[in-house]
């Protein structure tokens, strides 16, 4: 059988030769290194660090069940005692980095429909402080501001870790490389596995791929709804709270930033997170 690996999938395996099934959902499994790294199994590509089995992915979730090993060989994944996969590199899969030019009409675009697809949601208990976070907070606070929402919300991945992870993602399309290690450490106290590991993997731009197309989009203004809809997909509401993030980090902090030309510049997140801003006029 043949899987479809994302950039990041050999590099993690290489590192940890050994996982094993933690959580098979209906469209996707949870698949953790002994170094609590991880990666998806799914039918489709959903991030730098999944594995897409496409059809046959109904047979790969009957043959595994939380607890059953993985091993790694040589690009050979074997499940357990009843799969052999061989993994090949999948197309279409990257990083978010930074953008080379924000056209603002697809920006406009993307944020105004996000808001009419998704109002009561984006509004609502935790993203409703969540927003205002990213709204209210100066560049130089703003992870650290963002720790009043680590673990809050429902489900394997909460919607507070899931937002953040977006603002993340959109902070290094703004040219914005963060050091996050701090809000890292206090996600892995307050929330849970695998959610404080997504919000590591964001830190580098590894996010859900619709998600990645929808950055291009606001670079060539292509596909600009098709791709955030999409992005919209993912999960119950992990696609959503992870939109909203990215949106309204682009959307507050991408022109100030255009205006700003460091070679070599940091500032200080509340005297714990360093931000080291390479942004081009």
């Amino acid at each position: 059988m043949q899987g479809f690996a994302g950039c990041e999938v050999e590099e993690i395996l290489s590192r940890e030769n050994r996982a094993w099934v933690e959580h098979v959902g209906e469209k996707a499994a949870y698949i953790k290194t002994s170094d609590n790294d991880f990666i998806i199994f799914s039918r489709k590509l959903l991030t730098p660090y999944s594995v897409a089995f496409e059809q046959h992915w109904q047979h790969v979730k009957k043959c595994i069940t939380p607890g059953v090993e993985i091993l790694y060989q040589r690009s050979n994944l074997y499940l357990g005692n009843c799969v052999n996969v061989l993994l090949s590199p999948a197309d279409g899969c990257g990083k978010i980095t930074t953008a080379t030019k924000i056209k603002r009409d697809a920006l406009r675009l993307a944020y105004n429909a996000s808001l009419i697809l998704f109002t009561d949601f984006r509004f609502d208990g935790v993203l409703k402080d969540a927003v205002n976070l990213v709204r209210n907070s100066p560049l130089s606070n703003l992870l650290q501001s963002l720790e009043k929402v680590i673990g809050l919300g429902p489900g394997l991945t909460p919607a507070g870790d899931d937002f953040i992870s977006g603002v993340l993602l959109g902070l290094r399309f703004c040219g914005v490389h963060v050091s996050a290690e701090n809000l890292v450490q206090k996600a892995i106290q307050r929330s849970r596995w695998p959610s404080w590991k997504m919000i590591e993997h964001a830190v580098h731009g590894c996010g859900f791929t619709p998600i990645y197309r929808l950055s291009i989009s606001l670079m060539n203004g292509n596909n600009v709804v098709e791709n955030l809809v999409d992005s919209l997909r993912v999960g119950a509401s992990t696609g959503m709270a992870t939109v909203c993030g990215f949106l309204e980090t682009v959307k507050r902090f991408h022109i100030s930033l255009s205006r700003i030309r460091f070679k070599s510049s940091s500032i200080s997140a509340g005297g714990d997170h360093s931000m080291s801003i390479t942004s081009t006029p």
